[in-house]
């Protein structure tokens, strides 16, 4: 593995007691701020710090004095996984193709999500918190979230909020005559024939009188 902004070193040889070779460094290469190739008697170094998640394809080509030369074309795989909010990185597996690059993927620790496991997962995302009371995500590395204060009208069971019916108790409604219960509340009403008072509660009567006319029939 090579690990996005952390020292990477790469060592080889070309020996041969008969002759001198020639090392070239070739291939679709990283910024050149990024790495340094130096040889000593025949060890060569190449030290790398990737800096980003860019393919890259580097390949080392020796040719000796006679014009011969070998091809050594390094194998990448490249983690750019957050190691520091323990993340860790897969095993390489898929066809890497003829950059010999293949980038890492990543298996988040807890809390976390995202390609490189560096975003805060929203816990508020899997829970339902009763309407009206505010959800606060539990800050990575824990889990899940926190719901606010049930509203008034609610009571608090098993973590969650409750709907108090305030209907079912004149302890905990004063309509005059019908109640309705709503979330978190409730609603007065009156029968046919009455009005609702400006207070939502009491209700005046609406008397229609009917006037009886007797008729007498006399004959003639």
């Amino acid at each position: 593995f090579a690990f996005v902004n952390d020292t990477t070193i790469y060592l080889f040889t070309v020996t041969d007691v008969n002759d001198t070779f020639d090392v070239l460094l070739q291939g679709t290469l990283p910024p050149q701020d990024e790495y340094t190739f130096t040889s000593v008697d025949g060890a060569y170094n190449f030290t790398w710090i990737p800096m980003s998640t860019q393919t890259v394809s580097i390949q080392f080509l020796a040719t000796d004095s006679s014009g011969t030369s070998t091809l050594l074309h390094l194998l990448v795989r490249l983690c750019a996984c957050h190691r520091e909010l323990n993340a860790t990185c897969t095993d390489g597996s898929g066809d890497p193709g003829e950059s010999k690059f293949l980038m890492q993927s990543c298996s988040c620790g807890s809390g976390y999500g995202g390609t490189f496991c560096d975003v805060d997962v929203d816990g508020c995302n899997d829970i339902d918190c009763f309407p009206g009371v505010e959800c606060t995500d539990n800050p990575a590395p824990l889990t899940g979230a926190t719901c606010g204060d049930c509203p008034n009208g609610t009571v608090t069971r098993n973590d969650s909020c409750e709907d108090v019916n305030e209907c079912q108790s004149n302890a905990t409604n004063d309509c005059e005559q019908n109640c309705a219960n709503d979330v978190g509340s409730f609603s007065c009403s009156c029968n046919a024939g009455y009005t609702l008072n400006e207070n939502g509660k009491s209700c005046d009567g609406q008397y229609v009188a009917i006037r009886m006319a007797q008729f007498v029939v006399f004959p003639r």
